[in-house]
């Protein structure tokens, strides 16, 4: 039964992974490579460009972080196991930081939309392209620097016997100081 749900779950991510990623990929090179040519010039294809780099990192980040692990692909980047370690602490604080520079763009998507709905005349005045890359810059800066405290995680996997007997890695884990025993 265990292997049967790696199964559905390795297949799943890989259609996922072989499917939506190369059409993400397809659309940013589109909106790139016409950057300079109606409708791809607007500050809205600014702000989906990197929207879509960042969502392509938080995927695969999420993949390094969580899949690979639990599948047991390459487990010797997430040991010592039940204890703090440095790649953990690393692809966490990434997590961590593109999620939230995904929740700013998201809102930066929305007060755009808003402008063009809302305001169309003053839409080119508001989102001139310095204010789009300024917005921009801010939507990967404060997130980034919210998520700083990480650093200060110990972050770690650990090795389990789980369904069926299965050794199986998890993560990650985080140290928290209010929880531990000693």
């Amino acid at each position: 039964m265990y292997d049967l749900l790696l199964t559905i779950t390795k297949m799943s991510t890989l259609l996922h992974i072989l499917t939506s990623v190369p059409l993400y990929l397809a659309c940013l090179t589109i909106v790139l490579r016409n950057r300079n040519t109606a409708p791809f010039n607007s500050p809205f294809f600014l702000i989906y460009l990197a929207h879509g780099f960042i969502d392509l990192v938080n995927f695969f980040d999420y993949v390094i972080e969580y899949d690979l692990p639990f599948w047991g692909y390459f487990p010797s980047l997430y040991e010592p196991f039940g204890q703090p370690n440095w790649f953990g602490k690393i692809i966490d604080f990434v997590v961590w930081s593109t999620g939230f520079i995904q929740y700013w763009i998201i809102v930066l998507v929305a007060a755009n939309r808003y402008t063009a709905v809302c305001w169309p005349l003053r839409y080119r005045k508001i989102w001139s392209q310095r204010n789009v890359y300024f917005a921009i810059a801010i939507c990967f800066i404060m997130p980034t620097l919210m998520c700083v405290p990480v650093w200060w995680n110990n972050v770690m996997y650990i090795e389990y016997i789980g369904f069926e007997n299965k050794t199986m890695i998890y993560g990650p884990f985080i140290e928290v100081a209010a929880y531990d025993s000693q």
